[in-house]
């Protein structure tokens, strides 16, 4: 039987395969024995606390080499692709400079098309921070603070909470989702999504319309 690893809050699965020393996290994602974690969480970087995954064995990997010599072996670590669009209270994407900070690390981000911001981390990175350049204090940001790989899925009615938070509409902050404040926060993408996603406004984030429509709305399905 392989062992099975329990995930827990802000963990994902390229994270869980570097903390146990798998280069890839595709190794563990494309075993048979997760053929049911795969189909109920498609996206591996985004996990629900309780999940279970199971950890194949490793493949043990022979080089000959002369003995009575020092050798050096360089393994080659999966890095994450990290992207963010941050948007102001008129839904205009911030085009200036952005550097995340992790820890005493600071990158500065790369800028692709549709001004979303991107460049690489280490599997291991929970927690962060935003940082913009701007040309005078008028204009002045307010730093952002990430907890990386929190995200939970979208079939979560936490998961739908943290999505409609992130995209301005105030859905709550405490653990215990306000069943009214959720609603009002559904209610209101739906309006403003009526025309664009054909949705009714009932305050219900259904799997048929809702959830796919907030899913394309946020850009990470998941």
């Amino acid at each position: 039987m392989p062992d099975i690893h329990v995930v827990k809050q802000g963990e994902h699965l390229p994270g869980i395969a570097a903390e146990h020393g798998f280069t890839s996290h595709k190794t563990i994602f494309n075993d048979p024995a997760n053929a049911e974690l795969k189909k109920l969480r498609p996206n591996p970087n985004i996990l629900f606390p309780g999940d279970k995954v199971a950890l194949p064995d490793k493949n043990e990997k022979q080089v000959a080499k002369p003995t009575e010599q020092k050798h050096t072996f360089i393994v080659a670590l999966q890095k994450l692709k990290f992207r963010v669009k941050v948007l102001d209270l008129s839904d205009e994407a911030f085009g200036g400079t952005v550097t995340l900070v992790t820890g005493t690390e600071r990158e500065e981000m790369k800028q692709n098309g549709g001004r979303i911001h991107e460049t690489d981390i280490a599997p291991q990175v929970k927690q962060g921070k935003l940082q913009f350049e701007v040309a005078d204090e008028k204009t002045q940001r307010a730093e952002i603070l990430l907890e990386i790989g929190s995200l939970d899925p979208i079939r979560e009615q936490s998961g739908q909470r943290e999505r409609l938070n992130n995209l301005g509409y105030f859905a709550g902050f405490s653990e215990t989702i306000d069943p009214e404040q959720f609603r009002w926060a559904v209610e209101e993408f739906q309006a403003d999504h009526r025309e664009t996603d054909h949705l009714k406004v009932t305050g219900v984030c259904d799997a048929e319309k809702t959830q796919p429509a907030l899913e394309r709305a946020y850009g990470m399905k998941g």
